[in-house]
């Protein structure tokens, strides 16, 4: 009986997990093979600003459309959208004179 456990384990081994080769299957789609076609192309939601804060001063950002950006006017950097994904990241910031950042209605 032992033999016999033992053998089965060693020919189970020899083959390889089945794991492997239903991962390396996943491992060939490529990102936009999986991404549905009505996302393509995201938008950003303005509702969740209330959720977001400047990374530099905590405070308020405001959403500039025609740009795809949140700026923080309290020390005048533009934080880029991309892909409807806010880059709120100190060093994806972009500083902007303050002619170009108007104030918020």
């Amino acid at each position: 009986m032992l033999q016999v456990v033992r053998r089965k384990a060693t020919q189970s081994l020899s083959k390889g997990p089945p794991q492997v080769a239903r991962n390396a299957q996943l491992v060939s789609f490529s990102s936009s093979s999986l991404a549905p076609h009505h996302l393509a192309s995201p938008c950003f939601d303005p509702a969740i600003l209330r959720f977001l804060v400047c990374p530099l001063t905590k405070g308020d950002l405001r959403y500039d459309d025609s740009k795809q950006e949140l700026i923080s006017e309290e020390i005048n950097v533009a934080y880029p959208i991309i892909n409807g994904i806010a880059r709120l990241v100190p060093t994806a910031g972009r500083m902007m004179d303050a002619a170009q950042c108007p104030a918020s209605t």
